[in-house]
């Protein structure tokens, strides 16, 4: 054991730094694990007119027509996180099939509810019919087990073994084939990424070892892209970095350990993701959840919005563009720059900036060049329909000050009356819509690293091979990752929000195909 190591041996402090960790972040997590930081304070929910911007249709018009400029110019690329299993979709039938008796009847009920309606799954067709229960009477656990044996195991489809991005969601409505969410995230690009030239930069974070499955699930849709709509897609992918992993505590307060006496490293959320973000060379990135996915006969109302969102951070930009452009040349001073400070602390919804003791304007000056040379995004939030997640929030910070930040729900102190009046107020959800400006303006501003909140990490209760184990995850992607950047809330429709977190919300009608007479001739 060497000195300031405790309590890693000589043995762990190789296997850390094998991970691509420094002994100093095991260091810190630890500390973090055993005194986890404080839940987020709440100052009060976003609402329309307080911190979330509702737009009109004039408004939305002309932001689309801001958009198509810069889509022509090929400034706008993709970013879908996809590195999660299907597995928790199907966490209910899996613990039937696994032992209809411990499942109880909530799993009995599940598996049956499964079969009843398998026909409306994209995936029916690839299951053979002997396998699937009679539909003339209820079928018994025997038939509900083969069923779900043959859809979700290594021995049939193993839907449950794939990542959930190559499981489908959704039917063709021109030729009937099942599509994935991974290609209806691509035919969604090509109806408002592609440039001048056709082209689209779009990336997936994936699993690791599974670069093959993605390979082969992409290359018929790439050609298929550039057959029908003389699609050139750029799609590249990468995979969680190990050093964002992070250790665990078991339940007597030490690092856990594998099978083999090992420290345990588990994925640290998608907050590690900030690295495969920032390596992308995209100007600008739209940000989608793999699961909220529309099929085509919804997606009108998704693009629209994308290019409306789009529009309005191009205007931001620019205008951020624009100060910073005044400011480098001392062109503004006196009054101007007390407005343009004033208009940058309503626009973002911050505290006004004040220059120092000394009242100088080169002090305002330098405070409003720090604020505005920061990343940037536009987030759509949409009206809570009591879907599980986070929202917008004024939070505090260290000093009392108050910015707009999204918050999940595992970072508010339940038992606190005023946190939980908050959180019971709360008018909108975060659907993970949103598109940024992933870097400062000039260069010199934080990079994405700077900008991450680090007490937004967040400790909570898992299991490993059936024991407890405390776990920490860093601070959230569209959380605390990005606590410092400038952040606009823009209202959207419930429309464009359809998660997939069971297989069960595929049979929502969000995600049935059309009546027949509404199929359109073309795709």
């Amino acid at each position: 054991m060497t000195a300031g190591s405790a309590p890693f041996s000589d043995a762990d402090l190789e296997q850390i730094r094998s991970h691509g960790l420094a002994p100093e972040e095991a260091l810190r997590q630890l500390e973090l694990l055993s005194q986890p930081p404080p839940p987020a304070r709440l100052v009060r929910p976003c609402t329309v007119g307080d911190g979330v911007l509702r737009l009109e249709a004039s408004d939305r018009s002309r932001l689309e027509d801001v958009y198509r400029s810069g889509q022509s110019a090929g400034r706008f690329g993709k970013f879908v996180p996809a590195s999660g299993a299907a597995s928790r979709m199907f966490r209910s039938l899996l613990t039937f099939l696994d032992n209809p008796a411990a499942a109880g009847e909530g799993g009995r009920l599940a598996a049956q509810r499964f079969a009843a309606d398998f026909d409306r799954f994209a995936f029916a067709d690839e299951v053979p019919l002997e396998n699937r229960p009679a539909a003339a009477r209820e079928p018994d656990d025997e038939e509900l087990q083969r069923l779900l044996e043959t859809t979700l195991t290594a021995t049939g489809l193993g839907l449950a073994q794939r990542p959930k991005a190559l499981v489908p969601f959704h039917r063709d409505p021109r030729t009937d084939e099942p599509l994935s969410a991974l290609a209806e995230h691509l035919f969604e690009a090509t109806e408002h990424l592609l440039d001048s030239d056709g082209r689209a930069a779009v990336h997936f974070t994936i699993p690791q070892h599974r670069e093959l499955d993605f390979r082969d699930a992409i290359r018929p849709l790439e050609a298929r892209l550039e057959n029908e709509r003389g699609a050139q897609l750029e799609i590249s992918w990468s995979i969680q970095r190990p050093e964002t992993d992070t250790l665990a505590l078991d339940s007597d307060g030490l690092p856990a350990r594998d099978g083999h006496g090992r420290l345990l490293f588990r994925p640290g959320g998608h907050g590690a993701l900030l690295h495969n973000l920032a390596a992308l060379d995209s100007d600008l990135v739209f940000l989608r959840n793999i699961d909220n996915v529309q099929p085509h006969h919804r997606r009108p109302a998704v693009v629209h919005w994308n290019r409306v969102l789009g529009g309005l951070l191009m205007e931001i930009d620019a205008d951020i563009e624009r100060t910073l452009d005044l400011l480098a040349r001392d062109a503004l001073d006196g009054e101007a720059l007390r407005r343009e400070a004033s208009a940058f602390a309503e626009r973002f919804g911050v505290a006004p900036l004040h220059p120092a003791a000394d009242g100088t304007d080169d002090a305002l000056r330098q405070a409003l060049v720090e604020r505005l040379d920061r990343p940037l995004r536009v987030v759509g939030v949409v009206p809570n329909a009591g879907e599980p997640g986070g929202g917008p929030y004024w939070v505090a910070d260290d000093t009392g000050q108050a910015s707009p930040q999204i918050v999940e729900s595992a970072q508010i102190d339940r038992d606190d009356p005023t946190q939980r009046a908050a959180l019971d107020a709360a008018t909108h959800f975060n659907p993970v819509h949103l598109v940024a400006r992933a870097r400062s303006r000039s260069g010199r501003g934080p990079d994405l690293a700077g900008s991450v909140d680090p007490s937004t990490a967040f400790v909570a209760e898992k299991s490993h091979g059936g024991r407890p184990l405390r776990v920490l995850e860093h601070p959230g992607l569209w959380n605390g990752a990005m606590a410092r950047w400038n952040t606009v809330f823009v209202e959207l429709p419930a429309e464009v929000f359809a998660p997939v977190k069971t297989v069960f919300d595929l049979l929502r009608p969000e995600h049935q195909p059309q009546a027949a007479a509404e199929v359109p001739a073309g795709r």
